[in-house]
């Protein structure tokens, strides 16, 4: 319902927008417990790919600056020390943080309420990886190969 206000009966529609709550993420890594900031979501991420355009980056700064979106400074200090604790490779802690981002913004979805019966059989397929993501790490070769390695490993379970 549209109310009229102030002198100029400007329209005011209200309240808009949905709150989303959202619980904290922990998780056990190497010896280490840590959280996932609450306030991350999948828009913060494309911001931070977006901002990252261009820029050329060592595949340990692209992961440090990941984490750093991920974590406060606590959780930051804790995950870099599991990571150290159990000998991570860059592939290791890009699939960890790529998990967390898509426990933390909600993807990938759930099955739709109507498959009672579950999901068909599927012959095995290659990985698919965004395209967004890829075009976002254009020039960064290294980078791409890592996306596609994770992709690879998802889709081999």
């Amino acid at each position: 319902m549209v109310s009229w206000v102030g002198p100029r009966l400007m329209a005011h529609l209200g309240n808009l927008g949905k709150q989303h709550d959202a619980e904290p993420l922990t998780f056990d890594y190497f010896g280490e417990q840590v959280t996932v900031t609450d306030t991350f979501n999948d828009i913060d991420y494309l911001e931070f790919l977006e901002q990252s355009e261009g820029e050329k980056k060592s595949n340990l700064d692209f992961l440090r600056d990941v984490s750093r979106l991920l974590f406060d400074d606590d959780n930051y200090a804790r995950f870099w020390a599991g990571r150290r604790r159990g000998k991570q490779t860059i592939k290791d802690v890009f699939d960890t943080l790529m998990d967390l981002i898509e426990a933390a913004s909600g993807r990938p979805t759930g099955l739709p309420s109507d498959s009672s019966d579950g999901q068909q059989a599927t012959g095995q397929s290659s990985a698919v990886v965004s395209s967004s993501l890829t075009e976002r790490l254009a020039g960064r070769p290294d980078l791409q190969l890592v996306v596609a390695q994770a992709a690879e490993a998802r889709a081999a379970g």
